[in-house]
């Protein structure tokens, strides 16, 4: 998403009282995205990074085990995917 994508996105949803921000978890770089509704926050459970990263995991499955590797987005690309995903599910740009 380039600069002015993400400023249609965000700016709308801002305009209606919907902010989306990272909260740092911890001093190693881990951060949870908080989305922030008229001053009602919700947390969510994903850990992001700066950067993009990879998530290994394993399940079982009943012809063995079987590892799924999985990328999780830095905390900026996801940011911006929520305020686009919030923006166009409540129709902020019409």
């Amino acid at each position: 998403m380039d600069a002015k994508e993400f400023y249609l996105y965000s700016s709308a949803c801002i305009r209606r009282n919907v902010v989306i921000y990272p909260k740092v978890i911890n001093n190693s770089g881990c951060y949870k995205i908080v989305i922030n509704v008229n001053g009602k926050e919700k947390v969510k459970d994903e850990i992001y990074k700066t950067e993009a990263y990879k998530r290994k995991t394993i399940i079982k499955t009943p012809t063995g085990v079987k590892e799924l590797i999985e990328v999780i987005p830095s905390y900026h690309d996801k940011v911006a995917e929520y305020y686009k995903e919030i923006a166009i599910k409540n129709k902020y740009l019409q």
